[in-house]
């Protein structure tokens, strides 16, 4: 008898073993499942803190790109009121500038005494600038103020560069009045040898205001006259 109970206790040991294995697999699983579910929940938020940095350097990039633009539309629009050659902000500042002098109706505008410099110095700038009309291909038979303005720039920046001094007159005054003065007197020799109209399109006003401006010795497209000195 007791050799027969003996099977049945084995059997109920097998089975309680059993079951406090399922039951021990089933709570590895659980924890398996809890573990990844706990790292998907970390990784997803490690994704979002990414998502956020990204974004964030992408506004910063764009805010420094927004300042910087602005930094240069300021600068541009500065140039521009100033112009371009008139060098930095504290050179500016420091330097005094000369203003164009007033010029009476139907007088003449002396300009190397009205820039206050010698004639020597007068003539180095005067061929300075009048290779940089031919340099920045400004038309001679168009007046001074229909000339392209990146032309223009070309010139008033190349003058600047090579004679500082020229900063000192405000809004380029002097660098356009001999310029001017110099395609003037192109096409004054122009048109007295034939080469261009009585009536060219560059002077607006009627012929009588063309008769008038062929008669005067250099005088530019802003009316202003010339000197003995200046003529060329």
């Amino acid at each position: 008898m007791a050799g027969g109970r003996r099977p049945a206790t084995n059997l109920q040991q097998l089975q309680k073993q059993l079951k406090e294995a399922n039951t021990q697999l089933e709570t590895s699983q659980q924890q398996r499942i809890q573990n990844a579910t706990a790292l998907a929940e970390a990784q997803r938020a490690l994704q979002e803190q990414a998502n956020a940095l990204v974004a964030a350097q992408a506004e910063l990039a764009a805010a420094r790109a927004q300042a910087e633009a602005t930094a240069a539309a300021t600068r541009l629009a500065t140039q521009a009121a100033t112009g371009p050659s008139q060098g930095t902000g504290s050179q500016r500042t420091s330097e005094p500038q000369i203003p164009r002098p007033r010029v009476p109706r139907g007088g003449t505008l002396k300009i190397r005494q009205s820039m206050g410099i010698d004639e020597d110095l007068y003539i180095a700038i005067r061929y300075k600038i009048r290779t940089l009309v031919h340099s920045a291909q400004l038309s001679w038979q168009l007046d001074f103020r229909h000339q392209e303005v990146d032309r223009l720039a070309k010139v008033f920046n190349g003058a600047a560069k090579a004679y500082p001094i020229l900063k000192r007159y405000s809004h380029h005054w002097a660098t356009a009045a001999i310029a001017a003065r110099y395609m003037q007197n192109v096409r004054r020799r122009a048109r007295n040898n034939g080469h261009l109209p009585k009536r060219a399109r560059h002077n607006r006003g009627g012929s009588q205001r063309e008769r008038s401006s062929s008669t005067r010795s250099g005088q530019d497209g802003s009316g202003s006259g010339s000197g003995g000195e200046e003529s060329d």
